[in-house]
């Protein structure tokens, strides 16, 4: 008889993993989330001191609903693509699933995780002393009959109602996940497999080292115009999305790109190597970087490469220039003059005089038949934008570098 590992959501178990955990699980959670424990075993005589009990270790990974659904939403399992892979379920099956909608199944799931019924089907014996009447009647009006079909030990497709069949399982757990509420806790429980020696450590990523192929279907490389926009990006995405910078790392090497056109031959030299993994490729939104990203659009570039520009910014849109003569003007300067210090948040821009840090137009392109600026004193605003990440990251205004963020993540959805 096998031995199992659990996935629990609200403690009510949700998937069960004979002798051994599923690898793209795993890769959900952290080495941080582990957790190991000493707990009474069930039933002793509660009068026994503490020192008396004779315990168990438990060994689990720990999170949140709302953390793993960010981290299969930047791997490429987005709830958008959850509800089209049940919608084509759902037409195939069409003969016993008219009225079911993908909603109804979430508030299913919702419903049972929540209140800890004793079974997946609705209305089991046990199950209908623990449901009011009212519930049982919105049931019915909202479709779930169908989930009982769906839910039946014959359908051996899916998995809690979730079509499983020809589909990544990741989908499954993704859908699982979005049903209830960000905060619900999930619950990586393996103790039995470490108890029952099927695993010499308890820590499941020391014993389980990806391949390449598994490490590049969940970490993307990201691409900068220099080391010190890969600073700046990297450590934003440590300080404000801890939960996530385990999927990213950063090109660290000596003679790493450090202009749009360094990059841009970067980017081409790994399109025509057909590198395996995930690459993104982040411009200035200046003259120089719309450039070289307009000319790589023009390329068949393979999927797996994005190239971006830094995202528009109001800030940008009136904004303080030096002219060619050295006069002040206020004008619109994205996709004009904004480097990465232009996203440090206007805290910083202003710095000690209060005022904006001024734009100084550096030459003109003749191919693009516009100006290039950037800002001036840029190694002073980016020292003081590191420390203040690492002192008093609550001090920042991080609008622009969240904008940058959340490209990043958006970029292969």
């Amino acid at each position: 008889m096998g031995v199992f590992a659990q996935l629990k959501i609200s403690n009510a178990p949700v998937l069960f993993m004979e002798n051994q955990v599923h690898p793209d699980l795993l890769q959900l959670f952290t080495p941080a989330e582990r957790e190991e424990n000493a707990v009474p075993f069930p039933g002793q005589d509660p009068a026994l001191k503490e020192q008396d009990l004779e315990k168990v270790h438990t060994y689990e990974y720990r999170s949140t609903a709302g953390f793993l659904c960010d981290r299969l939403d930047v791997i490429g399992f987005t709830l958008a693509r959850v509800q089209k892979v049940f919608a084509t379920f759902k037409r195939r099956r069409r003969s016993y699933l008219p009225v079911l909608q993908f909603e109804a199944w979430q508030r299913h799931i919702d419903y049972l995780t929540q209140h800890g019924l004793t079974s997946w089907n609705l209305k089991t014996p046990a199950n209908l002393q623990r449901c009011p009447a009212e519930q049982l009647k919105d049931w019915d009006q909202q479709g779930y009959p169908e989930l009982d079909e769906l839910l039946s030990p014959k359908q051996t497709n899916t998995h809690l109602g979730f079509p499983i069949e020809d589909y990544d399982p990741r989908y499954c757990w993704r859908a699982l996940l979005s049903s209830v509420s960000r905060n619900s806790e999930v619950v990586l429980d393996y103790s039995e497999l470490v108890n029952a020696g099927y695993y010499e450590t308890a820590d499941l990523f020391a014993e389980h080292q990806p391949s390449p192929h598994e490490q590049f279907a969940v970490q993307t490389t990201i691409l900068t115009e220099g080391p010190t926009d890969r600073q700046v990006i990297k450590n934003s995405l440590r300080c404000r999305y801890p939960h996530l910078a385990h999927l990213y790392q950063f090109l660290d090497f000596h003679g790493n790109a450090s202009t749009a056109r360094e990059l841009g031959n970067l980017v081409k030299a790994f399109a025509a190597c057909r590198l395996e993994g995930r690459f993104i490729a982040i411009f200035d939104s200046d003259t120089a970087g719309l450039e070289t990203h307009q000319e790589l659009l023009q390329l068949e570039l393979p999927g797996n490469i994005k190239v971006l520009t830094l995202p528009p910014l109001e800030l940008a849109s009136r904004y303080p220039t030096f002219g060619p003569m050295g006069e002040l003007a206020e004008m619109d300067v994205n996709n004009l003059a904004c480097g990465l210090e232009m996203y440090l948040g206007e805290t910083v821009l202003r710095g000690r005089s209060g005022q904006l840090a001024k734009v100084h137009w550096t030459g003109y392109n003749k191919r693009m038949k516009r100006y290039q600026g950037e800002l001036l004193d840029k190694a002073w605003l980016r020292e003081v934008f590191l420390v203040a990440v690492e002192r008093d990251p609550e001090a920042i205004d991080w609008t622009g570098i969240d904008s940058i963020l959340k490209a990043i993540f958006d970029a292969f959805n």
